[in-house]
């Protein structure tokens, strides 16, 4: 079984490489879980904490439609799940009970 903290990893290491440098793609140290699977909030740096500059706006639309990154815990495997799949609850830095 692995941790919230290495599906973040994970999801990293395989989809970083789809996006251009300029995105700045990145994981974000809170997301949700489910008995199965880690939900892993990630995407360009604004998408996920806000424009730093004005290059990042580029980035800073939500993709409404996106599936849901998810990390099956028992294996690590990378998974795309389509809203409503499974129930989640949230997990990492948000959760008080994990700091």
């Amino acid at each position: 079984m692995i941790t919230f903290e290495q599906a973040r990893v994970i999801v990293q290491d395989q989809l970083s490489a789809e996006w251009p440098a300029e995105a700045d793609f990145t994981t974000a140290p809170w997301g949700y879980e489910s008995d199965d699977h880690y939900l892993v909030v990630c995407g360009p740096y604004a998408r996920i904490f806000g424009a730093r500059n004005s290059a990042d706006l580029e980035w800073e639309e939500p993709v409404l439609d996106a599936p849901l990154i998810c990390v099956v815990k028992e294996t690590g495997v990378v998974e795309e799940l389509e809203h409503g799949q499974s129930v989640f609850t949230p997990v990492g830095a948000q959760n008080p009970d994990e700091e």
